[in-house]
């Protein structure tokens, strides 16, 4: 048999048990100094007892005091790099204090619209997101700003809103990957993307292009089914003069392009934007600029709070290199 629910104590119960008034029990829970040692022990021990907890939110409501809330907008918890950038943030959100509300939109900007309409009912202090689908803001996320709102956009900037961002060295580091590749031998190119319309994906696939020195072919990306044209792929590989390499410009479209040739024979090479802990396993080398995830989220985090303490202040661009490029895998088999 299912237990029934305990019901929440309230401050009235609370001063009841201690025997104080209410707006004495009141004080005693915003640790007002205007309270006696010895009332402030009572009710914090009838608090313990009853197992209360404060309505953090309906107190802000109440008395115009800050939230210690912040509002984390990003496609997928499902793309390992934005699930260590959301780990990052939420930790050094709790060392000053602060709780991160999570909510992923896929991409979607009517996704986005709906969680980010449900998110900002809870008056969070400040918005982090990562724009959805044609780089854009939410209309809610618009009103916010207009009410002063802080709001930090994270990993690309937006179509409809200047505000301060905060970027990996996507030109810098796709050119270091490029001529990495060259000085390799390769002399062709297969981006495989997310979506080319998107910021990140774009702005890679202009680096890939100008340092490749017209030796990029077909763009594929990941399609709405979530999945590469597999055939059309290997065909366009087999088609290219030269040693051939398959450029991931995210690690989601890689990890697909690697599983679609694996009947490819010659192998193409293979390359990505942003590492995963997959290719340390593999039995293919993986050539690729890491990003810093988690140090990324810890500075977006501790970005945005400055906000809340000193003021929006101007729009700034925060660019965040990359490291390597490096080889990862290689892992012999068999």
């Amino acid at each position: 048999m299912t237990p029934k629910p305990r019901k929440r104590a309230t401050l009235a119960e609370i001063a009841a048990s201690a025997d104080v008034s209410l707006s004495t029990a009141s004080r005693v829970m915003r640790s007002d100094p205007r309270v006696a040692p010895d009332t402030r022990e009572r009710v914090l021990a009838s608090a313990r007892a009853l197992d209360f907890r404060p309505n953090k939110l309906a107190h802000s409501l109440k008395t115009g005091t800050a939230s210690t809330m912040l509002a984390l907008l990003i496609p997928d918890v499902d793309d390992p790099f934005f699930a260590s950038v959301a780990g990052g943030i939420q930790d050094a959100a709790a060392k000053r204090g602060y709780v991160t509300m999570l909510g992923c939109h896929k991409n979607s900007c009517d996704t986005a619209e709906r969680i980010a309409a449900q998110v900002v009912g809870f008056r969070p202090a400040a918005l982090i997101m990562t724009p959805a689908d044609r780089d854009e803001v939410p209309p809610s996320v618009l009103d916010e700003v207009r009410f002063g709102t802080p709001v930090l956009l994270l990993d690309r900037p937006a179509s409809n809103l200047d505000a301060t961002a905060m970027v990996t060295n996507n030109e810098e580091a796709m050119t270091a990957l490029t001529r990495g590749l060259l000085a390799q031998g390769v002399e062709s190119f297969v981006p495989v993307c997310l979506s080319a319309a998107m910021w990140t994906q774009a702005v890679r696939l202009a680096a890939l292009r100008e340092c490749g020195a017209g030796r990029v072919g077909r763009v594929f990306a990941i399609e709405d089914d979530g999945g590469l044209d597999a055939a059309a792929l290997c065909a366009e590989i087999a088609a290219l003069p030269g040693r051939v390499a398959v450029v991931g410009l995210s690690v989601p479209p890689l990890i697909q392009a690697i599983a679609a040739t694996d009947a490819l024979r010659p192998r193409p090479a293979f390359a990505c934007f942003d590492t995963h802990v997959l290719f340390e396993r593999m039995s293919e080398h993986v050539y690729a600029v890491a990003q810093d995830a988690r140090g990324l989220g810890e500075r977006a985090a501790s970005c945005v709070l400055d906000m809340i303490r000193d003021g929006v202040g101007g729009i700034r661009r925060i660019v965040v290199p990359a490291s390597g490029p490096r080889f990862y895998g290689g892992v012999a088999t068999g």
